[in-house]
């Protein structure tokens, strides 16, 4: 049983909770999987629609008592082990993933100028897509105009509305949110991303409920992404109306089906770099950001990552 994840029995007929301990594994295979991305829509290059948000007031029911802001696990007696995630809990209304919990001490000192575990989201907008995500609450504190507080608070979690329009793009309209690992601000007019190593994570568990199915995405940073076609390593999240827990070890992230017959991807070095046969192990040990991938038909689907754990035994 995962310690990160198994803290406190629960009875069934107390709370209802969404369970899987099953390990999954599996490729996302999208039909409109954006095979020929550009590299604007990589959160990478921290373009200005990283930061972009669409406000609105709708009535839309985000209250924390709809999402329990655990991560939850069948237990041998047949009810749930439940805690709260060991990197971020949304019911903690912690803005920061606590992404440095188990690196290096070179990173864990918490270097001068680096921000670590940031959360954000970004569109297709630099493709030609026209998507957005309207967020249950007005961003923004005393301090700044642009900060996720509210949204975490109202949601005991991270989430959102998005609103998917094609525009003109010629594939299904996406939207992601999600997390990096280390930015180092050095430079404010240019910040990067700085790859880390989180294979002693052993995976990663995410808690969260949404409309339509997600596809969980391990980023590399602008120049391995391309080079990977923007098929990343990846496993697939099922729709769910309720708050549902999935743990994965970095062995099932892996391409998408179509890279392997993408001609924007070199295929000689795709086989001889190792990516196409161990792309999951290879992410963790560079790892620069965790992706939500919300991609589907136009339309508008309601989402909630509530926990994020590391998958260690």
């Amino acid at each position: 049983m995962n310690k990160n994840l198994c803290m406190a029995f629960c009875v069934i007929a107390l709370l209802a909770c969404a369970c899987s301990g099953d390990k999954v594994s599996g490729t996302s295979v999208e039909p409109n999987t954006m095979a020929q991305a550009s590299s604007s829509s990589s959160a990478d290059a921290f373009s200005s629609s990283l930061f972009d948000v669409s406000l609105s007031s709708a009535n839309t029911d985000w209250s924390s008592s709809s999402v329990a802001p655990v991560l939850c696990k069948s237990s041998d007696m047949g009810g749930c082990v439940h805690a709260s995630g060991d990197l971020w809990t949304g019911g903690s209304y912690d803005v920061v993933v606590d992404v440095v919990h188990y690196m290096d001490k070179e990173v864990n000192a918490l270097i001068p100028h680096m921000e670590y575990g940031n959360w954000f989201a970004a569109f297709d907008d630099g493709d030609g897509g026209l998507s957005k995500i309207v967020w249950p609450v007005e961003l923004g504190n005393s301090y700044s105009d642009d900060v996720w507080n509210p949204v975490i608070v109202e949601c005991s979690g991270f989430c959102g509305t998005a609103v998917l329009e094609k525009g003109s793009l010629d594939y299904d309209p996406f939207v992601y949110v999600g997390f990096t690992m280390v930015t180092d601000y050095s430079d404010e007019n240019d910040p990067k991303l700085v790859p880390v190593d989180v294979s002693n994570w052993g995976g990663i568990c995410v808690a969260y409920m949404s409309d339509v199915a997600l596809t969980l995405e391990l980023g590399l940073g602008d120049s391995l992404d391309a080079l990977l076609g923007w098929g990343l390593p990846s496993v697939s999240l099922p729709k769910t109306e309720v708050t549902m827990q999935k743990c994965f070890h970095w062995d099932d992230f892996e391409l998408p089906s179509w890279v392997k017959l993408a001609n924007t991807v070199d295929q000689n070095w795709l086989e001889e770099s190792g990516w196409l046969k161990n792309a999951g192990a290879m992410a963790a040990a560079r790892l620069v950001m965790v992706k939500f991938k919300i991609q589907a038909k136009p339309g508008s689907y309601k989402f909630n990552v509530v926990a994020v754990g590391t998958n260690r035994q």
